[in-house]
């Protein structure tokens, strides 16, 4: 479980900073257009579009390249996570341990990383927006569960890609 951490924190660094800094940008750039626009509707659907829930059809061209951007850095914080040991230790897989044990720890690995990123995030827009009615606890759970099972299932489609090509 060490080492996952320890790979991790080094892609976090190496390559994931750049992209959550990009994040961040888009972020304050979508909560500034929240914040100087005085519709009440408008701001409702762009705050649930920063907590990724709104539906596609409903949002302008901005906060959709803001929701698939949301959608591909997942997909790349996972598909990186996952081959990493490929990529860099590959005789780490087979001299030192179980793949399903060494799945098991990327998993959970994994899905705590998106749930710390996924609260920041929601945290991070409670923070602009304290008084908002949209802001409970079943929000905060939607947000979070829905990038954990998107989470759990590309990890899934992954593993069963490695397993059916090797």
């Amino acid at each position: 479980m060490k080492y996952q951490f320890s790979i991790l924190r080094n892609l976090f660094f190496k390559k994931y900073l750049k992209w959550f800094i990009i994040y961040l940008f888009f972020m304050l750039i979508e909560i500034y257009i929240v914040t100087s626009t005085p519709d009440a509707n408008i701001q409702k659907e762009t705050i649930l579009m920063l907590l990724s829930l709104v539906p596609f059809s409903e949002l302008g061209i901005l906060e959709k390249l803001f929701l698939i951007f949301n959608i591909v850095l997942t997909i790349y914080i996972v598909y990186t996570f996952f081959i990493y040991e490929y990529n860099n230790s590959f005789e780490f897989i087979f001299l030192r341990i179980n793949h399903l044990k060494r799945n098991i720890n990327k998993l959970i690995i994994l899905l705590l990383f998106i749930f710390v990123i996924r609260s920041v995030n929601y945290f991070l827009i409670y923070f602009f927006f304290p008084n908002n009615e949209l802001f409970n606890f079943f929000t905060y759970l939607k947000t979070v569960s829905y990038f954990l099972i998107f989470s759990i299932f590309l990890f899934s489609c992954f593993l069963v890609k490695k397993y059916l090509v090797n």
